[in-house]
C-alpha cells in the first residue's frame, strides 16, 4: 500500500505532460534510504501505462563504480539499440546518439536512473549532457538519490547545479506521517505509537517491522528487522539469500542457479515468497538495498570471501561481464592475481570514457593491494595514476606518484621514461603553483632526453619548455623551443605534440600581433578537436579566451570561454574548467558585473579540488572586489603573495601588482611596496599596449599624469570602474558622473576615499618638479631631476631622450649622474630613494 505519495505522482505526471509538449526536463527524487523512492517510481510507471516509452536502469554499489554503468545496463537488459563501443571512446558522439534515439519516438520517453548517489563521473556527465539539451525534446529523466551528506551526493548536487534551473525539478520524498504509520500498524494489529517511535516514518523500516509481526519485541533497527525475517528461512533459502547479497544490486538468475545447485529453484521460491527477494525477468534482487547490505554485512568474513570467490569464478566464465564487476568481486574475495590482471584494462577503459575518478580508484586499489609493490609494471601504473590524479586536480598526490614512477624507472635504467616523468613532474609543479620547480624539472628533462635517440619524449619535453616560456612571456625562447618541438614531432608523426607546440607559440605571439596569435591558436584548436585531443583543446580554448581579454576583445572572449567551459564540463576536465571559470570571473569584473564575478570566484575558491593555477586568478578577482567594496581582503592578499613566492612570472605578478596598487591608493598606505611591484612588472612587460593598468597605477601612485595613449583602453565604456577612476581627475561634471558609476557598482571604499580628500591631488607634470640645483639637497640639476622623474615612470633611455629632445648618449650621462648622487645601484633603487626623499 502506497500512502501519502499522490501529490508526488501527480507532479511527475505533470512533468510528463511537459515532455509530451516538447518541454523535456529532469526530476530528481531525493530522500533518505528506505523512504520509498523506488516504490514511488514503481507507482509512477504503473500510472504511465502505454502513454510513454519507459527505460529503467540504476547505479550499483560497487567498490569502484562501473563507468557509464546505467547506460551499459540499458543496452544489456532493455536491448536499447546503442553501440557504446562503436564511438571510439568519444563520449560526445555516444551521448548525442543516445539523445537522438531517446527523442526520436512518437511518444515521450521516460528514462529512469535510480541510486544516482553511486554514479560514476561519466554517468554524471551524461546527466549534465542530457540536462543541457533536454528542454526541446519529449524526454523526461527521472533520477533517485539519497540525501545523505556524502561525496556522491555532493558531486550529484554539483552536476545538477550545472544544468539550467528551468529544466531541473528537485522533489523531496518525505518520511511517512504518524497517521500513515498508524494506519499500516493498525491493519497488522501492532501498537501504532510503538511502530512510529521505532521507524520514525521510514517506509521500508515500517514495512519490515510490520512483516516481522512481533508486537511484543519490535526490532531496534532496520537491519535487525531484516535479519529477524531472514532467520525464519530454511537453511537452503538462507544460503540463497546470503549468495544473492554479495551481488551489488541484482544477481543473474542463471548464475545463481548454477552456484546453488539442484535445490536452487525451491529455495529461491521460498526467499521470494518471504518478501526478501524479488524476481525481475532474468535477475533476482533484494526488495531494497538496505536489506541486501544488512544480509551481506552479517556474513562472517570467511563466508563473504568464499561466496565472492565462487561468484567471481562463475562471472569469469560468462560473456559480456564488465571488468569492473569482476574486479569488485576479486577484491572482496582477496584475489590479488585477478585484480592485477583486470584492473589496468578496466582503468584504461574508465579513463577513455572520462571517468577519471573511477580510473584513479582502480589504479590505486591495484597498487596498494596485496603484492602490488612487486608488479613488474608498477612504475608505468604509478605514472598512469599520477596522470589521472592530475586530471582530477589532485596535484600533490599526482606529484607523489610521478616521483615514485621516476625513481623506479631510474632503478630500471629506462632513461627515456625517466625523462618523460621529469617532464610530467614539471607540468604538475607548474599547476601546483611552483614555477621554480617546474623550470628545473623541464630543463632536466630536455637535458636527459637530448642525449637519447630523438623521439616523442624529447619533442614533448621541448614543447613543455616552450609552454613554460609562453607562461613567462619569454617570446623568443618560446618560439625557439616551440619550432624545434614542431619539427621533431612532425618528422615522427606526432600530431598531438605539434598541436601542443602550436598552442604555445600562438599564445605568446599576442605580444607581437593579435591576428597571428589568433591564427596560431585557432589552428591548434581545430587540430585538437579533429583528433579528439581533449586537454589540448581545453588549453586552446583557455588561451584564446585569455588572449582576447588581454586585447580587450571582451565579447569574443566571453564566447570562447563559454564554449571552453562547456567542453571541459562534458569531458570531466576539472582543472581546465576551473581555470576558465576563474577567467570568466575576471571578465565579469572588468565588465562591471560584480555580483556575477564574486559568485564565479567563490565557486572556484570553494572547490577543494581547485588547483593553485585556478585559485590565483579567482583570488585576484575576489580580492579586488573586496578592496573596492571596503571589505576585508587581507587573508586573500596573503594567499596571493604566497603564490608568487614560488615563481614571479609576468602574467601573475602584473595582476597582483595592480591589486596591491588599488589597495594602497584606497587605504592611503603601502604605496612604496605597491610601486616596487608595479616597477618590477613594467620591467618584465613585453608590450606596453596590453597592460594599461600597470601604466595607470604607476602614474597615479607617483602623482603624475600617464601617457593618455597608453591608458586609452581604460576609458572604454566596457570597463566602467576603470573609466570612472579616470573621470575622477576630470572636470566637476565628469567627477560627478564617475561617483554615480562607482555608487552603482558598489565601490564603497573608493567613494569614501574620495570623500576624505580635502582638496584635489596636485598632479606633477611628467617633465619633473623643476627644482634648481641649489634647492636640491643632493645637488641634482634641474635636468637631472627631469631625468629622475622619468626614471620613476619606468621610461627607457630612448624614451627619455625623445621626451626631453636630447640625445641618448646625453641621457646615459644624466642617468649615471643621478645614480651616483643617489648612491643607487639600479634605476629601481634610485626611483625608490627619490620617493622616500620626496623628490618625485
Amino acid at each position: 500500500m502506497l500512502l501519502e505519495r499522490e501529490d508526488h505522482i501527480e507532479r511527475m505526471m505533470q512533468l510528463l505532460g511537459r515532455a509530451r509538449a516538447a518541454e523535456g526536463c529532469i526530476v530528481a527524487l531525493v530522500g533518505e534510504a528506505g523512504v520509498g523512492k523506488t516504490s514511488l517510481v514503481d507507482a509512477f510507471v504503473r500510472k504511465i501505462g502505454d502513454r510513454a516509452n519507459v527505460l529503467r536502469s540504476a547505479c550499483e554499489d560497487l567498490s569502484i563504480p562501473e563507468p557509464l554503468g546505467p547506460l551499459y545496463d540499458l543496452v544489456r537488459v532493455t536491448r536499447l539499440d546503442l553501440a557504446i563501443t562503436a564511438h571510439g571512446g568519444s563520449r560526445l558522439q555516444l551521448f548525442s546518439e543516445l539523445l537522438h534515439r531517446l527523442s526520436a519516438a512518437d511518444r515521450p520517453t521516460v528514462l529512469i536512473i535510480e541510486d544516482v548517489h553511486w554514479a560514476d563521473d561519466a554517468t554524471l556527465d551524461l546527466i549534465r549532457f542530457l540536462g543541457r539539451r533536454i528542454a526541446g525534446t519529449n524526454i523526461l529523466v527521472v533520477l533517485t538519490a539519497r540525501n545523505e551528506a556524502t561525496e556522491g551526493q555532493r558531486r550529484l548536487r554539483q552536476a545538477l547545479g550545472e544544468i539550467p534551473t528551468g529544466t531541473v525539478c528537485r522533489v523531496e520524498v518525505p518520511l511517512l506521517s504518524e497517521a500513515a504509520v498508524a494506519r499500516l500498524a493498525a491493519e497488522a494489529g501492532l501498537d501504532a505509537a510503538a511502530v512510529f517511535r521505532a521507524t520514525e516514518g521510514n517506509a521500508f523500516f515500517t514495512s519490515e517491522v510490520i512483516e516481522a509481526g512481533n508486537a511484543e519485541a519490535l526490532p531496534g533497527s532496520v537491519s535487525d528487522a531484516v535479519l529477524r525475517r531472514a532467520e525464519r528461512l530454511s537453511p537452503g533459502a538462507r544460503e540463497t539469500l546470503d549468495t544473492a547479497a554479495v551481488f551489488p544490486r541484482r544477481a543473474e538468475l542463471s548464475i545463481l542457479m548454477d552456484l546453488l545447485g539442484a535445490d536452487a529453484a525451491p529455495n529461491i521460491r521460498e526467499a521470494v515468497a518471504a518478501g526478501l527477494l524479488t524476481e525481475t525477468g532474468d535477475h533476482l534482487q533484494f526488495r531494497h538495498e538496505i536489506a541486501r547490505r544488512a544480509i551481506e554485512t552479517a556474513l562472517p568474513e570467511g563466508a563473504r570471501r568464499s561466496i565472492n570467490g565462487k561468484v567471481l569464478a562463475a562471472l569469469s566464465e560468462t560473456a559480456d561481464i564488465p571488468a569492473v564487476r569482476l574486479v569488485h568481486h576479486a577484491r572482496q574475495a582477496h584475489e590479488p592475481t585477478v585484480v592485477r590482471r583486470l584492473a589496468p584494462a578496466a582503468a584504461a577503459e574508465a579513463s577513455a570514457l572520462g571517468s577519471h575518478r573511477e580510473a584513479a580508484e582502480m589504479l590505486s586499489a591495484l597498487l596498494s593491494g596485496l603484492g602490488g609493490n612487486t608488479l613488474p609494471d608498477f612504475a608505468e601504473l604509478s605514472m598512469a595514476l599520477g596522470i589521472e590524479l592530475y586530471l582530477l586536480g589532485r596535484m600533490d598526490e599526482a606529484l607523489v606518484k610521478a616521483e615514485d614512477a621516476r625513481h623506479r624507472y631510474e632503478q630500471q635504467g629506462d632513461l627515456l621514461k625517466v625523462g618523460d616523468c621529469l617532464r610530467w613532474i614539471s607540468r604538475f609543479n607548474y599547476l601546483n603553483g611552483d614555477r621554480v620547480a617546474a623550470e628545473l624539472h623541464a630543463a632536466a628533462a630536455v637535458r636527459l632526453l637530448s642525449a637519447q635517440p630523438p623521439g616523442g619524449e624529447l619533442a614533448m619535453a621541448l614543447s613543455n619548455q616552450s609552454q613554460l616560456s609562453t607562461l613567462a612571456d619569454r617570446v623568443e625562447e618560446c618560439l625557439r623551443t616551440g619550432k624545434a618541438a614542431v619539427a621533431l614531432a612532425a618528422s615522427i608523426g606526432r600530431s598531438d605534440i605539434v598541436c601542443h607546440a602550436l598552442n604555445n607559440m600562438g599564445y605568446v605571439r599576442q605580444w607581437q600581433d593579435l591576428d597571428a596569435a589568433q591564427t596560431g591558436l585557432t589552428a591548434s584548436l581545430e587540430m585538437a578537436l579533429a583528433d579528439d585531443l581533449q586537454e589540448h583543446a581545453a588549453r586552446a580554448y583557455c588561451n584564446l579566451g585569455c588572449l582576447l581579454i588581454n586585447w580587450f576583445a571582451y565579447a569574443e572572449a566571453e564566447r570562447a570561454l563559454s564554449v571552453g567551459v562547456a567542453y571541459c564540463v562534458e569531458r570531466d576536465l576539472d582543472t581546465w574548467r576551473d581555470y576558465m571559470r576563474a577567467w570568466q570571473g575576471e571578465l565579469a569584473l572588468r565588465l562591471g558585473r560584480w555580483d556575477e564575478a564574486a559568485a564565479i570566484a567563490l565557486s572556484v575558491l570553494d572547490n577543494p579540488s581547485a588547483t593553485p593555477l585556478s585559485r590565483f586568478p579567482a583570488g585576484l578577482t575576489l580580492a579586488r572586489l573586496r578592496i573596492r567594496r571596503g571589505d576585508n581582503a587581507s587573508a586573500l592578499l596573503q594567499q596571493l603573495d604566497q603564490y608568487l613566492v614560488r615563481g614571479r612570472e609576468f602574467q601573475r605578478l602584473a595582476a597582483y601588482a595592480v591589486v596591491r596598487a588599488e589597495a594602497a591608493w584606497i587605504a592611503g598606505h603601502g604605496q612604496r611596496e605597491a610601486l616596487a611591484l608595479l616597477q618590477e612588472s613594467i620591467e618584465l612587460m613585453p608590450n606596453r599596449k596590453l597592460y594599461p593598468e600597470l601604466i595607470f597605477w604607476h602614474a597615479k601612485l607617483n602623482s603624475i599624469l600617464p601617457d593618455a595613449n597608453e591608458i586609452a583602453p581604460l576609458a572604454s565604456a566596457d570597463m566602467p570602474f576603470e573609466r570612472a577612476l579616470l573621470l575622477l581627475d576630470g572636470t566637476p561634471a565628469e567627477r560627478m558622473a564617475a561617483l554615480s558609476v562607482l555608487r552603482s557598482l558598489g565601490a564603497t571604499a573608493v567613494i569614501e576615499r574620495e570623500s576624505r580628500a580635502q582638496a584635489p591631488r596636485a598632479v606633477v607634470p611628467a617633465r619633473g618638479p623643476g627644482r634648481s640645483t641649489t634647492e636640491n639637497p643632493l645637488g641634482l640639476t634641474q635636468r637631472e631631476m627631469q631625468v629622475l622623474a622619468l626614471i620613476a615612470q619606468s621610461r627607457s633611455n630612448k624614451a627619455i631622450a625623445r621626451e626631453l629632445a636630447i640625445s641618448a648618449k646625453t641621457v646615459d650621462h644624466h642617468v649615471s649622474a643621478v645614480l651616483g648622487k643617489l648612491a643607487a645601484s639600479s634605476r629601481l633603487e634610485a626611483a625608490n630613494k627619490a620617493r622616500d626623499l620626496g623628490l618625485v
